[in-house]
């Protein structure tokens, strides 16, 4: 049995929603489809409207921007989403704060029994049974525990002691699940 009692912070969660986006499927099989349509779509704007230019100076300049446009983001896409992504994640926890309510809980105490595991913090009280869980993934920053698509526990690297347990608790619940599949 494991037990671990600690803060959550914002930093954690929006940590969280990175490492999520950068691991998704989705991301992964959209991200060359949106490198490519962006200055795609520069392109074929600029030859919807070349026939309307009179002076051919314009559709020089024009072209010329297009084509900046284009590589700006060719190069710089992967930096952009991310800005993008994590903005819209602020404005998230800026709008549950405005609620009086964050997304997940500040103070955790999660504790690994043998039939499951038990969350509770001021937002809820949760059981999970190992069944349940989809996959264990330790990233830059946290182990995460993920009982759906989109939604995982989240335990900051900070609240090991070493990283022979993070390897033994990764171990344990990789162990319970397919004991119960």
């Amino acid at each position: 049995m494991y037990k671990f009692e600690f803060i959550l912070t914002e930093a954690d969660y929006v940590d969280f929603f990175k490492f999520h986006a950068e691991q998704s499927w989705i991301n992964r099989k959209t991200s060359p489809f949106l490198r490519w349509f962006v200055p795609a779509l520069f392109v074929g704007t600029f030859l919807l409207v070349l026939p309307g230019i009179d002076n051919w100076l314009t559709a020089v300049v024009h072209g010329i921007i297009i084509a900046v446009f284009s590589i700006v983001w060719l190069v710089f896409e992967k930096r952009i989403s991310r800005a993008i992504n994590h903005g819209v994640m602020k404005l998230s926890i800026y709008a549950s704060k405005k609620e009086g309510k964050l997304p997940f809980g500040k103070t955790t105490q999660i504790t690994f029994c043998d039939e499951a595991i038990r969350e509770i913090n001021e937002i809820s009280e949760t059981k999970v049974k190992y069944s349940s869980v989809e996959r264990v993934i330790k990233g830059p920053k946290a182990v995460y525990i993920y009982v759906s698509a989109t939604q995982a526990t989240v335990l900051p690297l900070s609240i090991f002691e070493s990283e022979e347990q993070v390897e033994e608790l990764m171990a344990f619940v990789t162990e319970r699940q397919k004991a119960t599949i």
